[in-house]
């Protein structure tokens, strides 16, 4: 489908939800690959309203359980959050419209028989919604709009009262599932709970990594102006943020290396290993390679990089932003999970960028909250520290290892650390950071483990 009014691009945001729902493809993947030939401003609609039913699932479904008293097909309930999510998320003078192009869907797809149905279920939704009431406080009435907090009110008591049970309120309100935020809840006091929540509503954001040795932040920022884009300074001297481009390839330097689509978060990690020019390192997990190009980048382009994934698809990514970036010191090899068939080294230092269940970046994968299970937590530590193992052996006297995650849970984060230490004597954590969701950027944990020279 090429380029195409709003009502056009919600009827394919609607056959992209229901293929997703029978789908294990990740929602981002399944919209660019829908969305080909669209404008750009057609492509950033098409993406904000799957993405919005997507993020929002849970608020949606437990404000529509209100308003639909019987049962309904799949499809139609699809159809049901697409049009709730404008209504309830969108521009208050759009509302109308909306309702009107929901139904319009369901006449262009041939189900015309739903069409009074729906136009009853969110005209009653929308007369629901207090569009004259400010409120500053949440409660069963209240919702937040966007990653800013910002509340809207409902003349119902909808959601759980958060004075009562303010888990089961988050998972409603936020759409998080209940036993993540119990977890969170059971460690962190709830203004962080509630931080982290917002944060995860928020659509990601485009953060850059610039590449020091070739361009100064300040240069790159004025090569941006000139094109007619703008960014600013980040939170760290290798970031620049808030770039207005619809994708870093509009912008100058991207061709030629001059700087890395990369979260502050993960910025830290490289720094952390510290390789140094004319060392072998090993990067574990490496895919799509931004890291790795970190790593060359730090290394003066002297040295040898090891890069290693599951996915012979992604390592090609590897290669491919090597290749943009002009650096030839990095060689790809496919590897099995539990990383078994690893080469022997020894490695000066090994970079192990554990899988992981991403519970620091829920707002950037959107659709993995719908996909953690608890057993996750259970089995995802003992990969994590079979590759630990693997790794040490495989390391040279006197190096070091750097463990990292996207995750914000203690069980594939300080205790696997611990476990390993423990096994291992030789070693020693010499620096562990926590990054916590929106203090400022993307949650993650970091641990430096470094193998003592001592024979």
């Amino acid at each position: 489908m090429n380029s195409g009014t709003f009502a056009s691009v919600r009827e394919l945001a609607f056959r992209i939800l229901v293929k997703s729902a029978n789908s294990e493809a990740y929602i981002e993947d399944q919209v660019q690959e829908s969305g080909t030939g669209l404008d750009s401003r057609d492509f950033a609609r098409l993406r904000y309203l799957v993405t919005t039913v997507v993020r929002r699932k849970l608020t949606l479904e437990t404000v529509l359980r209100h308003f639909v008293k019987r049962s309904v097909e799949p499809d139609l309930w699809q159809l049901l959050k697409l049009g709730a999510a404008q209504i309830l998320f969108g521009d208050a003078d759009h509302r109308h419209a909306d309702v009107n192009e929901t139904v319009e869907v369901a006449r262009a797809i041939g189900k015309s028989r739903w069409c009074k149905f729906l136009n009853g279920v969110l005209r009653n939704l929308d007369r629901a919604i207090l569009t004259t009431t400010e409120t500053s406080s949440l409660g069963r009435k209240v919702y937040p709009i966007n990653s800013e907090l910002d509340l809207r009110a409902l003349s119902l008591d909808l959601f759980t009262d958060p004075d009562v049970d303010f888990p089961g309120y988050i998972s409603e309100a936020f759409s998080i599932p209940r036993w993540l935020v119990e977890r969170w809840d059971a460690r962190q006091n709830r203004s962080e709970i509630l931080r982290m929540a917002g944060w995860f509503l928020s659509s990601p954001r485009m953060c850059l990594r610039v590449n020091l040795h070739k361009v100064s932040r300040e240069e790159l920022l004025q090569q941006f102006e000139k094109a007619g884009f703008s960014g600013r300074a980040g939170n760290i001297k290798t970031s620049i943020l808030d770039v207005n481009a619809a994708s870093p390839h509009e912008l100058p330097g991207w061709e030629t290396g001059y700087f890395s689509i990369q979260d502050e978060t993960a910025q830290h990690a490289a720094p952390l290993l510290d390789p140094q020019p004319g060392e072998c390192v090993l990067d574990l997990c490496a895919a799509p390679g931004t890291k790795t190009l970190h790593l060359a980048e730090l290394m003066g382009e002297e040295g040898e990089i090891l890069a290693t994934d599951v996915s012979k698809s992604r390592l090609a990514k590897v290669r491919e932003n090597a290749k943009r970036a002009n650096i030839d010191i990095i060689r790809t090899r496919c590897i099995a999970r539990d990383g078994h068939d690893l080469p022997e080294g020894p490695f000066d230092r090994i970079l192990i960028d554990a899988p992981c269940t991403n519970t620091g970046v829920l707002g950037k994968r959107i659709d993995v909250r719908w996909r953690l299970t608890k057993s996750d937590l259970e089995e995802l530590p003992a990969l994590q520290r079979e590759l630990l193992d693997r790794a040490a052996v495989r390391l040279r006297r006197g190096g070091a290892i750097l463990y990292s995650t996207c995750s914000i849970e203690p069980e594939e984060n300080e205790r696997v650390v611990e476990s390993f230490l423990q096994s291992h004597p030789d070693f020693s954590c010499t620096h562990q950071q926590t990054f916590l969701p929106g203090a400022p950027a993307d949650g993650g944990f970091q641990a430096l483990l470094v193998f003592s020279n001592a024979l």
